[in-house]
């Protein structure tokens, strides 16, 4: 710094002796002019001004290739090589040089200081001086302008990150001591970076790097690209994946394009239309189209109240409303007015609706109103049939509230199950099961709700007669062929279980048949059992001559099941589809021929238990039953009855999801 300083004072130094150089030389002239006895011709003056003029010449720092170097960037540890070069004017012969060029010994040190190739001038070059190269010449026979000389070659190697002025001082340059033409010298300026490490060429990747070390960064790099449109590709720009040309999704307009590709076509933005059956020009509000213009036959108004008639669009006279009715039925279908029941007993009751003709149902809901003091739900469900989705609620105590929606509706004249409910008959006394209709139509304008009938129900303190009961069962699973016991719902699936046990022979072939109640069962197929997986025949068939009973053999050439063998036969598949809950049915094996003629047999009890959710029996399903499922499937608390809900044979967390639903209302698997 202290040299840079040093530097500066002597250029201005210079200047100022040039401006006296100047002043005393414009003096001379005045006196010449003034006296007329100086030697002031034109000669003189001319050499006087020859003498004292400033001359525009420069040095200046270059390349290896000649080439003026005024800023120049490098790494830490690189090598600098430039070369200092003067102009000489023109008139003007170059004798005599000497420069001083100093330069940060923190940020570059010297590697070699010389005269450069072409230089014919003798001298020294010294870098003695830490930060300072002093160096000179002189020739006899000088160097004539104009020219450019090459007065030192100096090679720097870099030391550390920061940047420098690279200049030189002029303390000699001319012909002699008097002839003097110093150049103004033009510093270069040096910036040190840090090192990069050197590049290993790999293959271009877009990450803003130059991977293969070509000098390009993330060139010709494209991929496939795509949006909810289509397919495209995109270009890699400055590390980053841009200009995707697959189609992009635009705004919805009506014109049967899908603009904003998500698979429908002028979704949102059609136009309603409604029929003009008539002709007159306005449109029936309960028969409507959308589109993107009007179809033929229809129109853009709702206005006309009959279209039916030309002559009639307004104040049409009021059409009578369809008379239909709503009603509780048994099982059987048959209406129910009045009811009569016994203490404790179990009340079954469909609600019936009938949809009048010319009519749509597409929506319903209903609320349904009990005693509670009298009876408690035992279920609600949707019955069979019934292709409405939709819900059912028992949370408010007294009420049950189910509603029900098709997009495709039922056409009438017709009559719909709304609801089948299960009730428990609590205390003496009478009540009138009715229902509130809360909305019966097509949509929110064209609504024809049926008039209600309530039901009628006593309940008396007993002296009823109960239906006659089927014979009680008794489990027996003593026997070589036995029927393995099981238990589901009404309306559920049985699976019953034929199974040897320590066969007292070898088995190559066997015959046996498997009796049931009809009435209560319905059967619907096999699967083998792990013992006869293997036979070359097995075949279940029902009794064409016997309802109620499957005929079930199978055989073997190649082999047989060996004595002391235990383990399934077959799998049997029935639908529940009657019977009284908490009663057991027997499952009976008869007529055993073949290698089993002999074997002992034993039947089994299939059992209806109230498999409604309701574990804890408090009658009604609460997030309890759910929680005690999945305790059970846990092993964390006791296994109730019917806590396989879902009726696949084992206890999990599905049954607990199960109950939790039935509760929320929710379609579930005890609907």
């Amino acid at each position: 710094m202290m040299k840079l300083i040093r530097s500066k004072a002597r250029s201005k130094v210079s200047l100022k002796v040039s401006a006296l150089k100047v002043s005393a030389w414009l003096l001379l002239c005045s006196l010449c002019l003034a006296l007329g006895s100086l030697p002031c011709g034109p000669r003189w003056f001319l050499g006087a001004a020859d003498l004292w003029a400033a001359y525009n010449n420069a040095a200046f720092w270059a390349d290896g290739a000649g080439q003026k170097v005024s800023t120049l960037k490098v790494s830490k540890g690189d090598e600098i090589r430039l070369i200092l070069k003067a102009e000489v004017p023109a008139s003007k012969v170059l004798r005599l040089y000497k420069f001083t060029v100093g330069y940060d010994q923190k940020l570059v040190s010297v590697v070699e200081a010389k005269k450069p190739e072409g230089n014919s001038f003798s001298g020294s070059i010294s870098t003695k001086t830490a930060g300072e190269v002093v160096f000179n010449g002189f020739s006899t026979d000088g160097v004539s302008g104009p020219t450019t000389v090459s007065l030192l070659e100096l090679r720097l190697k870099s030391l550390a990150t920061g940047s420098f002025s690279l200049s030189a001082q002029v303390n000699n340059f001319g012909y002699d001591g008097t002839d003097q033409f110093p150049p103004t010298v033009q510093a270069a300026q040096i910036s040190i970076e840090e090192a990069h490490p050197p590049c290993i060429a790999s293959t271009e990747v877009c990450d803003g790097k130059d991977n293969d070390c070509d000098g390009q960064i993330d060139e010709n790099l494209t991929r496939p690209c795509s949006t909810v449109c289509g397919s495209g590709t995109e270009t890699c720009q400055n590390g980053q994946w841009v200009g995707c040309t697959a189609a992009q999704p635009q705004e919805e307009v009506c014109d049967g394009k899908d603009n904003d590709c998500d698979g429908e076509v002028d979704e949102g933005v059609k136009i309603t239309y409604f029929q003009d059956a008539d002709g007159d020009g306005y449109g029936n509000p309960l028969v409507s189209t959308q589109a993107c213009s009007a179809p033929s036959g229809y129109v853009a108004n709702n206005t006309d109240c009959d279209d039916t008639d030309r002559s009639i669009h307004q104040n049409c006279p009021p059409k009578p409303r369809p008379q239909t009715a709503a009603f509780w039925a048994d099982g059987a279908g048959q209406k129910v007015s009045t009811l009569k029941v016994s203490k404790g007993d179990e009340i079954r009751l469909i609600l019936k609706a009938e949809v009048p003709a010319s009519k749509v149902l597409r929506l319903y809901k209903f609320t349904v109103g009990y005693d509670q003091k009298l009876v408690s739900v035992v279920e609600a469900k949707k019955p069979e049939g019934n292709s409405f989705s939709g819900s059912i609620s028992t949370k408010t105590a007294g009420e049950v509230v189910f509603n029900g929606f098709s997009t495709d509706g039922v056409s009438g004249p017709t009559t719909v199950s709304l609801l089948e409910l299960k009730l428990k008959s609590l205390a003496k006394g009478s009540l009138s099961l009715s229902a509130q209709v809360n909305n019966f139509g097509y949509d929110g304008t064209d609504q024809f709700p049926p008039t209600m009938q309530a039901a009628q129900i006593s309940i008396e303190e007993g002296g009823i007669t109960p239906p006659p009961q089927p014979p009680q069962c008794s489990e027996d699973d003593s026997g070589a062929v036995d029927i393995q016991g099981s238990k589901g719902r009404i309306g559920g699936a049985a699976r019953i279980v034929v199974r040897i046990q320590n066969a007292p022979d070898k088995i190559a072939a066997l015959g046996l048949r498997v009796k049931y109640d009809s009435a209560v069962f319905e059967y619907s197929g096999f699967e083998p059992g792990e013992l006869t997986r293997s036979l070359d025949q097995f075949n279940v068939n029902p009794d064409p001559d016997s309802p109620g009973q499957l005929i079930i053999g199978g055989m073997s050439t190649a082999s047989s099941l060996a004595q002391g063998t235990s383990g399934s036969l077959v799998e049997l598949k029935f639908k529940v589809k009657g019977g009284q809950e908490n009663l057991c049915y027997n499952f009976q094996i008869e007529k055993l021929k073949d290698d089993i003629a002999r074997f002992s047999a034993s039947g089994g009890c299939f059992c209806i238990k109230t498999c409604n959710g309701d574990l804890n029996g408090d009658g009604q399903i609460t997030p309890v039953d759910a929680l005690t499922a999945f305790k059970c499937y846990l092993k964390l608390g006791p296994c109730p009855d019917c806590t396989d809900v879902t009726e696949d044979g084992e206890i999990t967390p599905a049954d607990a999801l199960c109950i939790f639903k039935k509760y929320l209302g929710f379609q579930s698997c005890l609907d």
